[in-house]
Parts: C-alpha cells; structure tokens; sequence
C-alpha cells in the first residue's frame, strides 16, 4: 500500500450568536472543481518511511460541484432589541454625527443595475483566509476590469487585463465581511460585457472563522486554496510534504533538488504571500521532510531522512525565529512522521526498522521512544488539542485499512474502515473538523491509486464528502497537504468561542473578558485577579505566535509585562517586557506594519507616534517613528476596521471627531478620513476587531451606559446599527 507522509497540527475554537437594537435618527454615511487523478505509486511514500518522489502525469476525473457561496438574504440582524428600546438607548446619542467616504447609495445602486447577474462560471472565486483568488472570463475580447464591492462600499477596481481571461488574487479584502466581484469588458470605449457576482462572499461558518485553506505540494509547485474552491501557485518547483505553522502565517514544505540524488531543502514562508523566512539544509547526505511546528510557533520539527536509501533516520529541529539553530536528536528506534502533543515537550511520530511498527512517544529532551498501546500498523499521527490520536492503520485481517483514534485514556475506536481505500494523514482544523486523505486502488490498475481528501463527518460516515485539495486544474501531482484556521492577528478571543471579547478591571483589580457574540456581548468570564495596580492593560494580539489571545500591563514602575494566553484559558506565568514604558500611551493594532506578527504603538510625551514591532516572541523589536503631532488625540488600536485586510489605527480629537487612520499594511499609513462628531462627551472609546459580520466601536457615557456602533462599507458608520448594550459600566476600565 502507498501513501504520503507529512506532520500535522491542531488548535480549538467555539461559536457565535447576534441580535439588534432600532435605529437612531442620524446622517446616512457617503458612500472550479477538483479532478480527481490516477497516480502512479512511484509519486508518494512507502509504507517504509522510504520517500519516492519521481513523478508523471495525472490522469482526469470526475469533477466536483462548487461550495456555495453565502447569500446576501441570509446576512440581516436578527432583532436584539425592540423599537421602542432602541429609541430609548439613544436619547443621549442625539448630537453625533456619522459620516464616511463610501460613495452614494445612488450612484452604487446604479452601478450595480447596470450590469447583470453573471451566468455560471464566469467569475469563479476562492475565497482564502488571507486572501481571495478570483477568476473571470469574458465572452468577447477586450479590455478587462475586475472590480470589488466591499460590504455596502462602493465598486473599485482591482485589476485590468487584455484578452478574454483575468486573474486576480485580492489581498485587499477582509474575509469575514461580505463582497462582490464584477466584470467589465470594453472595446474601445464601448461596453460590451458587464456582470456581477450575484452573492457575496463572507468566509465565516458557525465557529466564526470561516472554512479553512489547503497548502498542496505538487510535481509543478505549491498551492493554496480554500477546501472548496481552486486555489493559486504560490511558488513554482516540485515540492513534497508542506504544513502550516499552529498561527497559519508561515507554512514549510521541502523542495525537491534533485529526485535521484535525494537532495532536497526544506523552506519555510509567509503564507499570506509565499516569501520566503529561512531554509533547512542538511547537505547532501540527509535531507528534511515532514515539517510540524510546536504548539507554541516557535520550533519546527522533522524527519531527517537518509539521502541515499530514502529511509527515515530520525528527527531534527529548528528555532523558528532568531538564527534558526538546528539541533539533531538521536534515539535508538528510527522514528519519523512527527505530530507535536499540547505539552510541547513531546511528540507522537512513527516507527520503523522494528518488528513492529506503529505510533511512540518520544520526549524531546531525552530521545526516549515509547510505544503507544493499541497503535500497532499506524502512521501518519495528528494529535488533536486534547491529546487524542488520529492515524491512518493497515492490518492483514479485514478490514485491512482503517482511519483510528486513540484517546487520552488509551481507548482506539475505527472512525473509518475500508479493505480497499487507504486512510493517509489525518488532519484537524482549529475548530476540530477532521480530514483525511483517502487512496483508492483504481480497477484497471491495482499499482495506482486516486487520492482525494475528504471532510469526515462525525455522526454519519455517508455525509463524508470529497473536497477539493490537489486541484489538478493546475496540472499538478500532489505530494502532500496541509490545512489550517487561524484565528486574527490581532485576536483579542479570551474566552475560545471566536469572537473578540472587551476586556474590563473592576475597581477590584479583577479582571473580566465580556463575551462577544459577533454583534453582542454574552455575559462574562473572569480571566484574572491582582491587576489593580496596573495603569494600562491590552489586549494585545498574539504576541507569541501560538494563536491565542496575550495580555499586555503596564505597573507603576513603567515595567511592562507580558501575559501569555494558555490554550485552556487562563495565562502562563508573566514575562518582562522591559522598562520605562510610563512615558508612553500604548495602543494594540495587532499586526500593524504585514510581517504577520502582533505589534505595539506607542505615543510619547511630545506626540511623537511609535511601532513597536512585535518579534512573535513575546518581546519587541527596536522602535520605528510613524509620525509626530499625535498630541490631543485619543488613539484607539481597532485592527482593520475598514475591511481591507490591513489594520488600521483609530482616534478622537478635541472637537469629538472620529478619524481613520488607515493603515498602509507596511507600517505607515494611508490619507485619515473622519468617519464621525459629536463623540468628545464619552469618557471611554475603545474598538473590536470583525468577527463575524462587522468591526465594532465601543463608547461608555458619562451615565455609564455603554454603547457600540457598527462599521461597514470601506470604513463606515453604519446609521442603522447603533446598539446599547446597558448601564452599570462606569466603575470599569475598559482595556485599550
């Protein structure tokens, strides 16, 4: 039987609710499927651990029906709140106005009639978690514009081509807000094609993160995509064995050298956009294959396997930040196939050369390997957040294949089994959903299999059902995948039900995450005590790249301190972040300057403006200026509340108005524009970032009632949705 081989990885989350108050009186603002193939078992792995990577050819197969898209009746408000209470919350609120730069409802209505509703096919669209890969086709030749409708924004245009087809991968858009994408085509200056996506496209599911990308290694270069949809070629080369770091910014996979020599470097890059951090080079004597970032993000291991007989040796590992040392550890039992456990500190892999084979333990300060109870014939682990196994299994007795699952209690149950199909690579998203690659043995020929990876249901093994990862649209051979579900750059999710929660002290110094709902707050949660010392607190982002939300306070001495978001709540053991931050007023964007790590902005006493950036270490880089005569304002770090993926920074002068900053995604910023008066009688403003639907800003008033207003568009106050969310907030510190 053949297979592939990779890591794995694994993270939780949880699920979102909504309701709406009445509006109050106030100024509108301005306004493909997967072919499945026949390949040949020279392409993938032995069940030896011995890699084979000479390649050929795929053969075409059946295509899938596309995931449908989300459509635009289904994203109204449920009601929150009545009429006669919306009116009531905003009696106080009477002297804002909201304003924007969205163009006029008008003149969007008009753009949008004029144009029909595309037929099926021509703007096929993919939408990832860091970005969307449209493609359109047009019915004549000519000029081709490709515009964008962010949620209620107004039509812009994101790329022109010559021809009939065109291409584009839209970075500029947040994936959890809705969209369209339109065609038009002219010849000369005549309009001659001219069509709109008939609904718009928001990537969040009941979790509130939205479906989870695929990165595919093939015979012709690495591929992402959503699991639905095809995706775009990130990096052209043969490639074996990719997987996403546990954030799912960064992703490695081990490019192919030379196949007969068994030379091949493992390369680890950004995934919003393929550049690449740093390679693992083993020479010419061994070389790097299935890659598994540690729980925490910050060490990657792998297999070294023997450059001359393919089989695995053992495993290594690499810091993922700072020099990238490598460091080798020698067990007496060949192990490959690593799969990290919670712990950090140890990892489930495979073994081979005994007499028999199956799952170990192997502790990493050690090397010692223990075989694991009731996993004999397995291979390809993933652990899943809660310690449980999945793997695929072989035996000699039927069924002969099967998809396993050992529990922490040492309990194995067969989640799937087939006498034909091999179960390859088990994969969990963040959200616990589980894939699995399936090899079938084609009829005509029992040495070929057709893979395909399929989403496994957990109640009713017939609603499995074939996705799309290895697209072979492209043209490629798949030699490995990966998914992942990450969470916001900036997330501020204490409470693991995937929304962004407000953070509060009490005059107690207990500190309190009130549950958001993606429109809402649900109750709260205390995440802390002792804190009523500290004359700041953030909510900070990742600063650790282990995707969970940290916690940044400020004590009276100026010393700042680092508070590391656990996995199961609650937060390790606090780390100094430095000194002499007293000085500072310190705002959390989240990643401000698109290196895809959490930073800090700081204000100094003589309004001179500040990037901390952050390392993804929990500590920070030296400072960059951004920009001076920030003096008078009150900065507020919302992340990216203007719906184009970058985040943004957020104030309130002397006079009450409300300005965006936009951010650049660079570190630098585009033109301010106010969105908003009348907002100088609040005495708290702070921001969350999208959940579910829309970026909120939150205000308190001087009677304590807090308050929170909806973004839309590009940017937006939106007038229809201002919401009270009660009284009694006036004894709290909001976080900033």
């Amino acid at each position: 039987m053949v297979r592939q081989q990779l890591g794995a990885r694994a993270l939780t989350v949880g699920v979102a609710a909504a309701a709406l108050l009445a509006p109050i009186a106030l100024a509108l603002p301005a306004d493909a499927g997967q072919t499945a193939g026949s390949h040949d078992p020279d392409q993938l792995r032995g069940r030896t651990g011995r890699l084979l990577v000479d390649g050929h050819g795929a053969a075409a197969g059946a295509t899938l029906g596309a995931k449908r898209a989300l459509d635009q009746s289904a994203l109204n408000h449920p009601a929150r709140r009545s009429a006669a209470a919306g009116r009531d919350a905003a009696g106080g609120l009477s002297g804002l106005s909201l304003t924007g730069d969205a163009a006029p409802k008008t003149s969007q209505l008009s753009a949008q009639a004029a144009a029909s509703t595309c037929a099926e096919g021509v703007i096929e669209v993919n939408p990832m978690t860091d970005r969307t890969v449209v493609r359109a086709t047009s019915p004549q030749s000519g000029t081709l514009t490709l515009q964008r409708l962010r949620e209620s924004g107004s039509w812009r245009s994101i790329g022109t081509a010559t021809g009939t087809a065109i291409t584009v991968n839209d970075t500029t858009v947040n994936e959890r807000v809705t969209y369209q994408y339109r065609l038009i085509t002219k010849v000369g200056t005549d309009v001659v094609f001219d069509c709109t996506t008939e609904h718009a496209y928001g990537m969040w599911t009941e979790d509130g993160w939205g479906d989870p990308d695929a990165v595919v290694a093939g015979t012709t270069g690495i591929f992402q995509q959503n699991l639905w949809a095809a995706g775009s070629r990130a990096v052209a080369s043969r490639w074996i064995s990719p997987a996403y770091s546990t954030d799912g910014r960064l992703y490695a996979a081990t490019k192919v050298i030379d196949s007969a020599a068994g030379r091949g470097v493992m390369e680890v890059r950004r995934a919003s956009n393929s550049a690449l951090v740093f390679s693992v080079d083993l020479g010419t004597a061994f070389f790097p294959g299935d890659p598994a970032f540690s729980p925490d993000g910050q060490t990657l291991a792998y297999t070294r396997y023997d450059a001359a007989t393919g089989d695995a040796i053992g495993l290594g590992f690499v810091d993922v930040f700072g020099s990238h040392t490598k460091t080798t550890l020698n067990t007496t039992t060949r192990i490959g196939e690593p799969s990290w456990r919670p712990d950090g500190a140890t990892l489930v892999v495979s073994t081979f050369g005994v007499a028999t084979p199956g799952l170990a333990l192997v502790t990493r300060a050690t090397g010692a390997v223990s075989p694991i109870s009731g996993t004999a014939g397995g291979y390809t682990p993933e652990v899943a957040a809660d310690g449980s196994i999945y793997f695929g299994w072989s035996g000699t007795a039927a069924p002969l294949n099967a998809l396993k699952k050992r529990v922490a209690n040492g309990t194995v149950t067969a989640v799937r089994t087939s006498d034909t199909d091999a179960f390859v690579s088990p994969r969990l998203t963040p959200d616990g959903t589980l894939y699995v690659e399936r090899d079938t043995p084609d009829a005509g020929d029992t040495g070929s299999y057709t893979m395909a990876v399929y989403y496994v249901d957990p109640t009713d093994p017939s609603a499995d059902e074939e996705t799309w990862v290895g697209d072979e649209v492209q043209e490629t051979l798949i030699n490995g995948w990966d998914v992942r579900q990450p969470q916001s750059k900036g997330t501020s999710d204490f409470v693991g039900d995937a929304n962004h929660d407000l953070v509060a002290r009490d005059s107690n110094g207990y500190l309190f995450a009130y549950r958001g709902t993606g429109f809402d707050l649900s109750g709260r949660t205390q995440i802390g005590s002792g804190w009523k010392g500290f004359n700041a607190i953030l909510a900070a982002g990742d600063l650790t790249s282990d995707d969970q939300a940290d916690l940044i306070g400020r004590d009276a001495n100026g010393q700042l301190w680092l508070y590391r978001g656990k996995p199961a709540g609650g937060f390790a053991a606090r780390t100094s972040v430095g000194t002499g931050w007293n000085a500072y007023s310190l705002v959390a964007p989240g990643d401000f300057n698109g290196d895809s790590r959490a930073d800090i902005v700081a204000r100094d006493g003589y309004g001179n403006l500040w990037l901390y950036p952050g390392t993804g270490r929990g500590t920070l880089a030296a400072r960059v200026k951004l920009g001076t005569g920030w003096s008078g304002l009150t900065i507020v770090g919302p992340g990216d509340i203007d719906f184009d993926n970058r985040a943004d920074l957020m104030t309130r002068d002397s006079s009450g108005r409300v300005w965006i900053y936009p951010g650049n995604g660079t570190g630098g910023f585009l033109a301010r524009r106010q969105i908003g008066s009348g907002f100088g009688s609040f005495n708290a403003i702070t921001a969350t970032e999208i959940t579910s639907y829309r970026p909120l800003i939150w205000v308190r008033t001087g009677q304590g009632e807090l308050v929170s207003f909806e973004l839309t568009g590009d940017g937006a106050f939106s007038p229809d949705d201002v919401y009270s969310e009660g009284y009694g907030w006036g004894g709290l510190t909001l976080t900033s």
